[in-house]
Formats: structure tokens, sequence, C-alpha cells
């Protein structure tokens, strides 16, 4: 299994940026960088050390590791494996896909995920408004990631070595 980190980016355009600063220098064979709609998979040996360098960066709205998957049926084992650490009896969690698909695409990747994590981790629950433990799942062209997200990003447009940005403080 390959660990990742995901990461749901609002820069609009700016990856670039975000590449050639906080990314620039990921751990482990195979680093890199993939995108979604909205979000980042950012691979290196440790997603933890790339949650740490994301944390507080602007532009990341929410941050989640776990692991790379190639199909549905790898992605289904991952959520396995992933609810077994971090739900225990009476948990609840809620689960978000995203795709490049159409809705319909989302909608059975969501039930069947859904069902997985149920029976990976018996007397869990689906909470959608105030969950313990929130999956996300990120499919692009049949490939991606999924994890547990651990905190929410900053969010915000993140700046750029191209521009300025000025910030006016009060003094008062």
């Amino acid at each position: 299994m390959k660990p990742a980190a995901i990461v749901g980016w609002s820069g609009n355009g700016s990856q670039d940026d975000l590449a050639r600063t906080a990314l620039s220098k990921l751990p482990g064979e195979g680093a890199g960088l993939s995108m979604g709609a909205r979000s980042l998979i950012a691979r290196g040996e440790d997603p933890v050390v790339v949650a740490r360098r994301l944390a507080h960066l602007p532009g990341a709205t929410w941050i989640a590791v776990g692991y790379e998957f190639r199909n549905l049926s790898e992605c289904l084992s991952r959520l396995s494996t992933l609810a077994k650490r971090y739900l225990e009896a009476g948990a609840s969690f809620r689960l978000i896909v995203e795709t490049d698909g159409n809705g319909e695409e989302e909608g059975d990747i969501l039930l069947e995920a859904t069902s997985t994590l149920l029976n990976a981790a018996k007397g869990t629950r689906v909470d959608e408004k105030n969950p313990t433990a929130l999956f996300r799942v990120l499919m692009v062209r049949g490939r991606g990631a999924c994890g547990v997200q651990l905190k929410q990003g900053v969010g915000g447009v993140p700046t750029s070595k191209g521009m300025r940005a000025s910030c006016l403080v009060s003094g008062g």
C-alpha cells in the first residue's frame, strides 16, 4: 500500500506555487502531486509529514492521510484498513467522495464505500452532522486516494511569489 496525503485545495489554478514551495522536497521515492477538481493527492514516504507542511498553508481547506489505489476494489480494501484503525464500536463517521465523473458515479462509490466502512468496523454508524471520523475518497480516471481527514486547513487563496499582498492591521 502506498501512503498518500489528500488535500482540499481552494487555490484556483495556483497548484504550481504549491508544488514549488510546500511540496518541493517531499520525502521518499515516487514523491509527487496529482490533481483532482477540488483536491490534491500528495505522494511521499510519510503522509503525516506532508500534512504538517500544509497545515497552515493558504489554500489548503482540509488535510487527510491514507492510501493510494488503482481501482475501486483497492479503494474499498484501503477504506476497510482505515476503518479498523480509526473507528471503534459506537463511533460515527461521514464519507465524502469526489470524482471527475458524473454524480451517479459518485453516488455508487459512496454507497459501496459506506457499506465497506460499516462492515469493517461493527457497531459504527453514519452521522452527517457530527461524525467522530471523516473519510475522504478522491478518484480521478479510476485511480486516486482515500483517507481520514485529520484537520481543517486555513483555506483562502494562496499567495504567490509573483504577486504581492498587503495586510492592514489596526493598532487599537
